[in-house]
């Protein structure tokens, strides 16, 4: 169920009314042709300081109030320096940034983003903190790779019409990494078929987002990406966004009760 309607739903569930409300009014004032002026603000959490260009009314809504977070928290106590990261689905760099100096200057920070116009305000938001360890790649990721369609949106994603841009199987790119953090809109699992080699070697460290209500087919899905997580990874589940990743239990978290939910995070943990 890839469409306006499953997308309005995965926001009203996940994010509540009000932002929901705040995110279709200003869809509609863009689509107006009042336009949007990007701006920058100056973020501190986690002790870190740095500013962030505001580039279009969806990175205003989520970034403007955006707060230390369960995930965030997680990311910082398992991300170490000299980590080499790779971001799939890096939007306009928030996550991205704060990785950037958890890693410090003997790590990477490696960012895929797929719609154009979010690469161009990512590499923004890396000159202007001057962050030298992150390097921004303007292509989608997925099971191969060539080109792909992609919704021309600020929170876009692979679709079957749109604009052509460059994709790329993680297999293709990297023999090694450390750390891997994939939020791609419910194209999840192709990014995982793309990283089957890269999952078996020294990878230790994922962070899955699960986007349950935006599968055509959540169950399945759901039971594909766990078949693609090698066994000796260490798992977590967070159920909520507000709450702390908890151990994952097989019979507990079955993919009937996840697919029940807007969104999951899976965490994994291999040392």
């Amino acid at each position: 169920m890839r469409n306006i309607v499953s997308r309005a739903l995965f926001t009203l569930m996940n994010e509540g009314p009000i932002s929901f409300l705040r995110k279709t009014r200003r869809r509609l004032q863009t689509r107006s042709g009042e336009g949007f002026k990007p701006y920058v603000i100056r973020k501190t959490l986690y002790g870190e300081t740095f500013p962030y260009v505001l580039g279009d009314p969806v990175g205003e809504d989520w970034f403007t109030a955006f707060r230390e977070n369960p995930e965030m928290d997680w990311l910082k106590e398992h991300v170490r320096p000299g980590d080499v990261v790779l971001v799939c689905g890096a939007h306009h760099g928030m996550f991205s940034l704060f990785l950037s100096r958890w890693v410090g200057e003997a790590g990477r920070v490696i960012c895929y983003e797929g719609l154009p116009a979010n690469a161009e305000i990512l590499r923004r938001n890396v000159d202007l903190g001057g962050h030298k360890n992150m390097e921004v790649r303007a292509a989608a990721v997925t099971d191969r790779s060539g080109t792909v369609h992609f919704k021309d949106a600020s929170n876009g994603y692979i679709a079957a019409d749109g604009l052509e841009v460059p994709a790329v199987a993680l297999d293709d790119a990297w023999d090694k990494a450390d750390v891997l953090f994939v939020d791609v809109e419910s194209f999840e699992l192709s990014v995982l078929r793309g990283a089957r080699k890269l999952l078996r070697g020294p990878l230790k460290r994922l962070d899955i987002e699960v986007h349950c209500i935006m599968f055509d087919r959540p169950v399945e899905e759901i039971t594909a990406i766990f078949a693609e997580i090698p066994k000796d990874f260490r798992l977590e589940v967070q159920l909520d966004p507000s709450e702390r990743p908890i151990p994952y239990d097989s019979a507990l978290h079955t993919p009937q009760r996840l697919a029940r939910l807007p969104r999951v995070n899976l965490f994994g943990m291999r040392e």
